[in-house]
């Protein structure tokens, strides 16, 4: 008897586990939609049409300001000048 009733416990805790298995899978996948919903409505507010097929960030990254750029280009022009100094 008790090997008939370990059988049937085993048998409860499958099944058990399966459906958590499966609530869980359902439950991730429904995550994934609604953060790429969120991205790409995100991507659209940033960029529009612009920014489609990229992250939030790339789109930032993308649609800089210039002046965001203006220093950049200061410090190249700065060692371009020391180094025309140091070739005189």
């Amino acid at each position: 008897m008790d090997t008939a009733q370990a059988t049937v416990d085993t048998a409860k805790i499958n099944e058990n586990a399966i459906k958590t298995v499966i609530t869980a899978s359902a439950e991730t996948n429904v995550t994934k939609a609604v953060k790429s919903a969120k991205a790409k409505a995100a991507s659209a507010a940033i960029g529009g049409e612009a920014c489609a097929g990229m992250s939030s960030g790339e789109c930032h990254t993308a649609n800089l300001p210039d002046h965001h750029f203006d220093s950049l280009a200061q410090k190249k022009n700065e060692q371009e000048l020391a180094q025309s100094k140091n070739e005189e």
